[in-house]
């Protein structure tokens, strides 16, 4: 019998993604989950990996989240990473306490749902979409799921986003491996480390803020370029050319 050797080995330290609004339905979590186990290892079983899913993983009592226990889960977990994926609001809040208990934790914020300045300051780099909306509120940190439908929560993220899902292994990844080793990162040009990150197939630009026409330091816009497909030349095409062209 073939013994199946795993790609990756135990760690005593992980990266914890968050899987918040738009991105949080089960299929597309098991999904993404699934490659992520196979690829760098679970926390669960010592890999490098520790899912959250929001609401579900952050019941305090009853059917009521809380997303201020974010930054107990990160210490109490050993995670030297922290990537967000469609972030809650008041999500902010948490971010802040982390840097507030000084747990030494990088934080990457993709496409979140989020307060934009507190995003900004509780992140190493943060990414949106290209002509993204952020959705801000006022109301409680408190989300009651017996009255939230998944529909309720899908309606916060916008088309631009959707349209992505199928990209988002892809992104997860690179920024998995831009977290491995967060130390390396601290004396590198900022903008440098957010340019590199996704290859040539993705634009990357600073965020700039329509209200005081400021771009950010570590806000920055992806935009995918869609491959240029050139199609098949018909076969009569191909004739006239051959035809044209080839020496006798």
């Amino acid at each position: 019998m073939e013994v199946v050797v795993p790609k990756w080995t135990p760690v005593e330290n992980h990266i914890a993604v968050l899987f918040g609004y738009g991105y949080n339905d089960k299929p597309f979590v098991d999904s993404i989950c699934s490659v992520l186990a196979d690829e760098y290892g679970l926390e669960e079983n010592d890999g490098l990996i520790l899912p959250l899913v929001y609401p579900q993983d952050f019941i305090v009592t009853g059917s009521v989240a809380r997303i201020s226990n974010l930054s107990s889960i990160i210490k109490e977990k050993n995670c030297k990473s922290l990537i967000t994926l469609g972030a809650p609001e008041f999500t902010h809040r948490a971010l802040a306490k982390i840097q507030d208990d000084n747990i030494s934790c990088t934080v990457v914020s993709l496409f979140s749902q989020d307060d934009i300045l507190g995003t900004e300051s509780g992140s190493f780099l943060v990414f949106d979409f290209a002509e993204k909306e952020l959705v801000l509120s006022e109301e409680s940190e408190e989300l009651v799921t017996n009255q939230s439908s998944s529909t309720d929560l899908h309606s916060l993220t916008k088309d631009t986003e959707l349209q992505h899902l199928d990209k988002m292994n892809f992104i997860l990844e690179k920024t998995i491996n831009l977290l491995k080793n967060p130390s390396e990162l601290q004396n590198k040009e900022i903008s440098q480390i957010a340019t590199g990150i996704f290859g040539k197939d993705w634009e990357v630009s600073s965020f700039l803020d329509s209200d005081t026409g400021l771009r950010s330091r570590n806000h920055f816009v992806l935009k995918y370029i869609e491959p240029i497909v050139i199609p098949e030349p018909e076969e009569e095409t191909v004739k006239k050319w051959y035809e044209k062209f080839i020496i006798k």
